[in-house]
């Protein structure tokens, strides 16, 4: 298993994006994302959309920075060396006999001799998404930082999470294969999408020019159609198929599911697929 992974690179826009949701989130403070838009909006292209970044970048909401996008900005590892020796001091105090399952991180600041609104942000919002160390937090009302975490009670489970922890870097290794699994498994990729979508248009206009006699039924064809396209990148590939032959068989268009186009767009090598329209053509 590889020991690093790559730092990503960013464009100009991102960093700016990164940086100030990385200054709020440190501070503990809520983060708006509409907020940081229109501080930069002259500055960002329209397109951008924080779901089109990796979220161990940017979350997709775009109001918490990942371990990638501090990597990203800093330009180094440091992150994740700072990520493993609060994870490690944590286990050594948990460890101890007599500890309690409550560690107060003004200590674990103390004996790492890191800046302890570090060590907050650390526990806070960057270990969690890769491994259950925690069970509960405690903080202070209004401030987004935990003061205190827990970890576990009697609850031997956690004790193990702990006790085999990899490193943030080795965990981050197999969150991406497992998300490029996931892509490549169940949603569609970026060729995909422009393929698809290129399809899409082209059925649309051989559907519209053989009702030319019809225009409200035209125009109703045309925005249920178009309405697919923005499902592609948010769907998974099963569930998006069976909701674009799902609005062919409503909208009375049975009849392009043998179509060319159409047969583009969905794999009828698939039995799922066959079952589903068989089924669907079936019942009306």
């Amino acid at each position: 298993m590889p020991q690093n992974i790559p730092i990503p690179k960013i464009k100009k826009h991102e960093r700016l994006i990164l940086s100030e949701v990385y200054t709020r989130n440190l501070k503990g403070e809520r983060v708006l994302y509409n907020q940081v838009w229109r501080l930069f909006r002259d500055k960002i292209p329209n397109d951008f959309r924080p779901e089109k970044l990796n979220s161990a970048i940017l979350s997709s909401d775009g109001e918490r920075i990942g371990i990638l996008g501090i990597m990203a900005l800093e330009k180094n590892r440091s992150i994740a060396r700072k990520i493993d020796t609060v994870v490690n001091a944590i286990k050594q105090k948990l460890f101890e006999p007599s500890s309690t399952f409550e560690i107060d991180l003004t200590e674990i600041a103390t004996t790492t001799n890191l800046p302890l609104h570090e060590v907050m942000f650390i526990c806070s919002h960057l270990i969690k998404d890769y491994t259950r160390l925690f069970t509960g937090f405690k903080n202070e009302a209004g401030f987004l930082l935990y003061k205190t975490v827990v970890a576990g009670d009697n609850n031997m489970e956690t004790l193990y999470n702990f006790n085999e922890y990899l490193g943030i870097e080795k965990l981050l290794y197999l969150r991406s294969l497992k998300q490029e699994k996931n892509s490549t498994d169940e949603y569609f990729n970026e060729s995909e999408i422009i393929t698809i979508s290129d399809q899409i248009d082209k059925l649309i206009s051989y559907i519209v020019e053989s009702s030319a006699d019809n225009e409200s039924y035209r125009n109703e064809i045309i925005a249920e159609l178009s309405e697919m396209k923005p499902l592609l990148p948010k769907l998974k590939k099963k569930n998006w198929k069976e909701t674009f032959i799902g609005k062919l068989v409503v909208n009375q268009l049975v009849k392009y599911l043998l179509d060319p186009l159409v047969k583009k767009i969905i794999d009828f090598s698939d039995s799922h697929i066959r079952h589903f329209i068989n089924e669907h053509i079936s019942n009306r």
